[in-house]
């Protein structure tokens, strides 16, 4: 296997299991900046984050296997680098208000 795509996998695992510990668990502490006094709806944010992250994980996770089972070199990197940063600035504007 190649380094980078075992890096994009592991990335990948991560954001889906602190993702899903969000959503399910329904802890928003979890999430970097929270501050209980400005939101408005907690489980809504926690909802939205986590299915986001767990998204993003999933999307890092095909982008490594992909890389790796098709042996494209750009997928990891779009895995790696495209997918978590498109995917913070969605859940930045999806979260406004909440």
């Amino acid at each position: 296997m190649d380094v980078l795509s075992i890096i994009t996998i592991i990335l990948g695992f991560s954001m889906l299991l602190i993702g899903l510990s969000i959503w399910i668990g329904k802890t928003p502490e979890l999430i970097a900046g929270y501050d209980e006094e400005r939101s408005a709806d907690p489980e809504k944010l926690a909802q939205t984050v986590g299915v986001g992250l767990s998204i993003m994980g999933f999307a890092s996770i095909s982008m490594g296997l992909a890389g790796e089972l098709f042996d494209l070199t750009i997928a990891p990197l779009v895995g790696l680098v495209v997918v978590p940063v498109v995917g913070v600035f969605a859940l930045v504007f999806i979260t406004r208000g909440l």
